[in-house]
Order: C-alpha cells, then sequence, then structure tokens
C-alpha cells in the first residue's frame, strides 16, 4: 500500500488525502458560512484502480451530493437492498450507517448544518431523515445550475466557490431562535451525558419546546442524538485504535461493553469487530482528512462557532 500524504493549503483550509485508488479533499467554509455549511468535499475512485468501490456513509446531518457524468453511486440502508441515488442527492440527517457501493469517478457534496437546513429547505428535518431525496426535485433548475457549475470544477478550492456562491442569499446574522438552535446543537453533539430536563433549561426551551425543536432542526428525538454522538465517539474510538482493547475506549456513559455493542447494532446493524473488518476505504481517509481540517472525525460531531 503507499504511503497516505496530506498536504495543508492554511490559506484556504483545505485537506488532501491520497492512497492507491482513493482520494478525498476537503475544504472548509468561509467563517460567515459555516454556521449553515460546513464545508465541501470531493471523493474519487480512480477507474485504472479499481472496478467498484464498496464502502459507508457514517450517520451525519444533511448532506448534498453530487455524482459527476459517468458514476453511478447504489445505497442501502438499514439492511434494505442496494438501490441507485439520484445524481443530485440531498441525504437527509441520518442515525443510521449507509451502506454505499458505486462505479468509479468523481462525488462532489457539502454538509448542511441544522441551521442551514432551515434556510435551505422549507420542511422539517424529520421529514427527510434517514432518506435519500431527489435534489432536482426539491431546488428545481436551481440544483441544475448548481450541478453545472460543480462540472467545470478542476480543484476543490474552485468547488468550495462555487458554494459559496450559491450559498450567499442564505448568510446573514443568526437569530435569536437560531442562537438557541446553534447552542443545541453544540449540546447534543459534546454533552450526551446530559438529562433532557437539564438540557432544555440551558438552552432556555420547555422540555416540550427542546422536543419540537430536535425534530425540526435535526431530524430526530433528542435521545437519539445524545445516543448517536455518544456511540460515534465510541466507535471511531475503536476503529481507530483496532489493536486496543475496545473496552478502555468506549465512552463512560455506557454500563458495559454489551450495552455498547446494542447500539452499534442499533446505529449501524452489526457488531463493532464487524465494523472493523468492514471495507471502508474512503471513509477512513475522509475521517483522517476530517480529523486534520476539524478537529472531529466525522460531520455529526462538529460544532458551531458564533
Amino acid at each position: 500500500m503507499n504511503e497516505q500524504r496530506f498536504y495543508c493549503y492554511v490559506c484556504t483550509m483545505a485537506f488532501l488525502a491520497d492512497e492507491n485508488c482513493y482520494k478525498v479533499h476537503m475544504v472548509r467554509s468561509s467563517e460567515l458560512l459555516q454556521p449553515f455549511v460546513t464545508g465541501c468535499h470531493i471523493y474519487e475512485t480512480l477507474p485504472d484502480k479499481i472496478d467498484i468501490c464498496h464502502d459507508i456513509i457514517f450517520p451525519a446531518w444533511t448532506t448534498i451530493r453530487f455524482i459527476m457524468p459517468g458514476g453511478k453511486v447504489m445505497i442501502s440502508l438499514n439492511g434494505e437492498e442496494y438501490r441507485d441515488i439520484p445524481i443530485m442527492a440531498m441525504f437527509g440527517p441520518l442515525s443510521l450507517l449507509v451502506r454505499a457501493q458505486g462505479l468509479p469517478g468523481r462525488i462532489i457534496g457539502c454538509g448542511v448544518t441544522p441551521l442551514g437546513f432551515a434556510r435551505l429547505f422549507n420542511f422539517p428535518a424529520v421529514q427527510c431523515a434517514n432518506r435519500v431525496l431527489n435534489l432536482e426535485e426539491i431546488w428545481g433548475a436551481r440544483a441544475h445550475l448548481l450541478f453545472s457549475a460543480l462540472q467545470d470544477c478542476e480543484t476543490a478550492e474552485m468547488v468550495m466557490a462555487k458554494f459559496e456562491e450559491f450559498f450567499a442569499p442564505i448568510i446573514s446574522k443568526l437569530t435569536e431562535k437560531e442562537v438557541q438552535i446553534a447552542k443545541m446543537m453544540n449540546l447534543l453533539t459534546g454533552s450526551h451525558g446530559i438529562e433532557i430536563d437539564r438540557a432544555a433549561q440551558i438552552i432556555g426551551f420547555s422540555k416540550h419546546q427542546f422536543l419540537r425543536n430536535s425534530k425540526k432542526y435535526f431530524g430526530f428525538a433528542p435521545k437519539i442524538l445524545l445516543r448517536r454522538s455518544r456511540f460515534l465517539k465510541s466507535i471511531l474510538a475503536v476503529a481507530s485504535n483496532p489493536t486496543e482493547n475496545p473496552i478502555t475506549l468506549i465512552d463512560e456513559g455506557y454500563f458495559d461493553y454489551s450495552h455498547f455493542v446494542k447500539d452499534c447494532h442499533y446505529f449501524f446493524q452489526m457488531s463493532p469487530s464487524e465494523f472493523v473488518k468492514l471495507d471502508k476505504p474512503i471513509a477512513m481517509l475522509s475521517m483522517k482528512v476530517m480529523q486534520k481540517l476539524t478537529g472531529n472525525q466525522v460531520q455529526s460531531l462538529q460544532q458551531i462557532k458564533f
């Protein structure tokens, strides 16, 4: 296996990982756009190196993905049969692992925060949770314009510039309600041992408001989101340190290892050992690139600065 290489462009906050037949390139959004769109990514599978790529997609906030001409991606969610996704796809917020396979090619996408979702889409996030929708049916001609513009981009920096231009209309100062939602997002990703009543009190919501806003902006009930963040931090630690005893790596909020295994079956539909052995080359590269770029291995653990 070739040695993995990282290149850092400090001025644009971009990182590239290149290993064998896969390339992952990510660029972070500008400071003004970051509360709404975390950044862009380019995934490439080289056709002269591999026929079909098998991979996974981690539980995440909403993601927009464009499959460039010649490519094809099929997914399986929650054990269902593999099915094609649209070339212009909107992945709603995910609590479950997605299995993916596709032909060699290029995928361009961007991560959308819960705040960004509310500004970009006119329906609650719970309606598209654990679903993949056709972006063309939501945005119409605007989706085609963005897709066309991205096809002409040769670098991730050019891609991010197109996204910045496209998303410029949604950039404005956060409202008082949005500040509460930003605090809620940071709490749900960083304080997974907290009780719901206490979390609502900290944000300034009643318990009912907290639950309603969780589904509207985040797609899931808060208990699921708190479990998701605890589990992801634990399973990522296990996957990143395969030679260590997993019991020493999981979050202290788990009663015992069987409790963690139960969560793994819930979110990933497999055991931790099965996940570690799973073929996931692009996902593993993405984890390393995102860690360099944001300090977190996956998009769903990123927090909003405001």
